[in-house]
């Protein structure tokens, strides 16, 4: 192990936050837990000192400053220390799905031109044709052409003299697109350390929180868990899952986490357990969503089986992590709203000729100026140019985020939809946001996706693909028709006992369509 005294005679490196936020955990309190996950707890001083290891091996095995690592894996500690040891190093991090099947896998390789991947012996045999191009780090041993983890975590006699800045680029994240196309989400550390201070700021962290994070480290949602707990000193307890639902109950029981980051579906699931809310979870400080909308009965009955918690909804996108947030006072009464714009951004809504709207209600395209704001999509300057415009401001750049809001007269954010998502019935305007908020107002209904189909005499008509519990097609038009205008009637109803989801748990409705329309 490295002293003090020897770090600093053989590391030189001016660490941003991502990266000094995890140094000074370390010197503060060395031996606190940090990170709970497959069963083993690991201390800060551990996840720094092999974080540090596996910087200078990289370099050991001629990675430069700039290089990228996709870290190919789940939830596990092993990821954990490749997206700070590439960070260390001054690299940039890319965390992929272990799931992503060939063809995404082959364009997100081919784009980023990752010099290092790390992965699992299965994933390495099952990939192995599209993997030849990078280095490999496998983490459950290594032999031959691959490099074994265990090695990356050695300290070599040697260290590297590298200066980071917060200008330089910490990660890519790929996006899919409307085409399908994976996008990647550039961000520096500037982007990174503006947002995570920001959210922390309004969550009111401290090192005393302790954290469950269920979602994927791929997803930016689930990303942020890691970066964020790091950044103020707590505990991150790290699952691969909330499938056996009942076993992450009794880890916020047992582990008397004060944060529960969740999607709807988690929420959902809660909701459905016969002893959800008899159970003690009495630790518990707040819950939050991003992502995906929850709908308002969702929220209703989260509050009444949770009084005391605090319910955090909120907005963001991975090109600029988080927008805006309710304050949780609110919730109950204005359970469809976002809140206004996080500490340091700011948020306008802009007609289709591009001028700032300033009247309520007023439908228009959201706009980001901050500094969480993304640099762009990686070697994909068409698409970058599509959605960073000229702001009001000499030299600067914003984000159009193509999603249709409107505020109300105290300044609140309510989301309509996406502007490819709108489309046309015999001439009006159509928000599918609109038709799937009636829809779940039906008692029965567990989820919906609504969205158009051409047709040769109206221009569209409705699709709805829902899942449901004691209720069939025509109680849903009925439904539809007694708390909509005519035209907004959907035409066909597709019952399924349950609505795909994508790799980040919200509703596939991209492959919906497909299957539908």
């Amino acid at each position: 192990m490295l002293d003090d005294a020897s770090f600093g005679r053989y590391w030189r490196v001016i660490c941003i936050i991502l990266t000094r936020a995890l140094r000074e955990a370390s010197d503060r309190y060395p031996k606190k837990i940090a990170l709970v996950v497959d069963g083993c707890r690991y201390d800060y001083q551990r996840i720094y000192l092999d974080s540090v290891a596996f910087s200078a091996n990289l370099y050991k095995n001629g990675f430069r400053k700039g290089d990228r690592v996709m870290v190919f894996l789940d939830n596990r500690y092993e990821a954990i220390v490749s997206i700070y040891g590439t960070l260390f190093a001054g690299g940039i991090f890319i965390p992929v799905n272990p799931e992503t099947k060939g063809r995404k896998l082959q364009y997100i390789l081919e784009n980023s031109d990752a010099r290092f991947v790390v992965t699992d012996r299965r994933r390495y045999l099952e990939k192995v044709e599209l993997l030849r191009t990078s280095s490999i780090i496998l983490v459950d041993g290594g032999e031959g052409v691959v490099l074994d983890f265990n090695m990356m975590v050695e300290f070599p006699k040697e260290m590297p003299d590298i200066t980071v800045i917060d200008a330089d680029i910490a990660s890519i994240i790929y996006t899919s697109g409307s085409t399908g196309i994976p996008k990647g989400v550039t961000m520096t550390h500037l982007s990174i350390c503006t947002a995570i201070e920001s959210i922390t700021t309004y969550l009111s962290n401290t090192p005393d929180d302790i954290v469950i994070n269920v979602l994927p480290i791929s997803f930016d949602y689930g990303l942020y868990q890691v970066l964020m707990t790091f950044h103020f000193g707590g505990t991150l307890i790290l699952e691969k899952n909330f499938v056996f639902f009942s076993n992450i109950i009794k880890r916020i029981r047992e582990e008397k986490v004060t944060g529960f980051p969740l999607v709807p579906a988690i929420a959902e699931i809660m909701l459905k357990m016969k002893d959800f809310g008899k159970e003690d979870l009495g630790s518990l400080r707040y819950i939050t969503n991003t992502a995906q909308k929850l709908p308002e009965r969702t929220i209703r009955g989260l509050k009444e089986k949770l009084p005391s918690v605090k319910l955090y909804s909120m907005y963001g996108l991975t090109e600029c992590k988080r927008i805006a947030y309710l304050d949780p006072e609110k919730v109950l009464l204005k359970p469809n709203s976002v809140g206004k714009a996080m500490p340091n951004t700011e948020v306008f809504l802009v007609d289709d000729e591009g001028r700032r709207i300033d009247v309520p209600n007023n439908p228009g395209e959201l706009v980001v100026r901050g500094s969480n704001v993304m640099k762009g999509y990686w070697n994909n300057e068409f698409e970058t140019a599509k959605v960073l415009k000229e702001g009001y401001y000499p030299l600067e750049k914003v984000l159009f985020t193509g999603d249709l809001f409107r505020f109300d007269e105290d300044g609140d954010l309510y989301f309509i939809s996406r502007k490819d998502d709108m489309f046309k019935i015999g001439g009006e305007k159509v928000s599918p946001r609109e038709v799937e908020d009636t829809i779940f107002t039906l008692e029965g209904v567990r989820e919906a996706a609504v969205f158009g189909k051409e047709d040769p005499l109206m221009g569209n008509s409705l699709i709805v693909v829902a899942s449901v519990e004691g209720l069939d097609e025509e109680m849903i038009r009925a439904h539809c028709a007694r708390n909509l205008e005519k035209y907004l009637v959907p035409r066909d109803i597709i019952i399924l006992d349950s609505l795909p989801r994508n790799e980040n748990g919200k509703v596939d409705r991209k492959l919906l369509k497909e299957m539908y329309s």
